[in-house]
């Protein structure tokens, strides 16, 4: 998720069990996403732009939108971004300067309601999208120095990673005068291909990772977080290579 879109980050010390289950036994890092604003329209951008010595051009520009539906009872807020990371290694059998050139793209949308006071229903997505070339040489092992020269990888086949994420997260929050009750629910799809160079051929690994999430907390308004109670929690993790 893009910083344009966090409103916080949190670093907890563990244990933290009691709230956020057995997986954070030495603690955790908590973000939380900005909601959009019910009252009035609010947008905000950002560009940047750098150089590398003997290198491409690396630029990044993101953009994000928060409008209100109705006002004080519904709001949207849609954002994005696109980083390119100028390379510095040349390919000259390819005929590719800087090839280790890395793109980074993104959006997400997140919809927020309000039917009373006392309730708050929120869901989020986002897409993520990465494709990287990876910094290497090839090195001789009898010189232990790089086989085509400083900054620089003369082959036809060289070393990729490319990454997908997609997250859909819903949460709901319902306050009692002495507690507030929270219900969240998530989902989480990754895929990812990696392809090294095997010198006579390109071998490559394919990951297809999902994860379901839900949780239902009651914490009262007169106790610690660590105080909180788990009424129940959901992981399930289906991986295929």
């Amino acid at each position: 998720q893009d910083l344009l879109d966090v409103e916080r980050v949190e670093v907890l010390k563990g244990p933290q069990g009691t709230l956020y289950g057995a997986n954070t036994l030495s603690g955790l890092i908590s973000y939380t996403l900005r909601e959009p604003q019910l009252d009035r329209i609010s947008a905000i951008a950002r560009a940047e732009l750098a150089g590398t010595q003997g290198g491409g051009t690396s630029y990044s520009a993101r953009a994000a939108l928060s409008v209100p539906i109705v006002t004080d009872r519904i709001g949207l807020r849609v954002s994005g971004y696109r980083d390119v990371k100028g390379g510095f290694i040349d390919n000259g059998i390819r005929g590719i300067p800087n090839q280790n050139r890395s793109k980074y793209r993104g959006v997400s949308a997140s919809l927020l309601v309000r039917p009373t006071e006392r309730l708050k229903i929120m869901v989020s997505g986002f897409l993520q999208d990465s494709d990287i070339v990876q910094d290497v040489a090839i090195y001789d092992p009898a010189t232990h120095r790089p086989r085509d020269g400083d900054l620089r990888y003369d082959d036809y086949l060289y070393p990729l990673y490319d990454k997908t994420v997609r997250v859909l997260l819903g949460s709901a929050d319902y306050e009692f005068d002495f507690a507030t009750l929270t219900a969240i629910t998530s989902f989480q799809r990754n895929n990812s291909d990696t392809r090294q160079n095997a010198t006579n051929g390109q071998i490559g690994a394919l990951s297809r990772v999902r994860q379901h999430f839900r949780s239902l907390k009651l914490v009262h308004h007169d106790v610690e977080p660590a105080g909180c109670r788990l009424l129940h929690r959901v992981l399930q993790v289906a991986q295929r290579v």
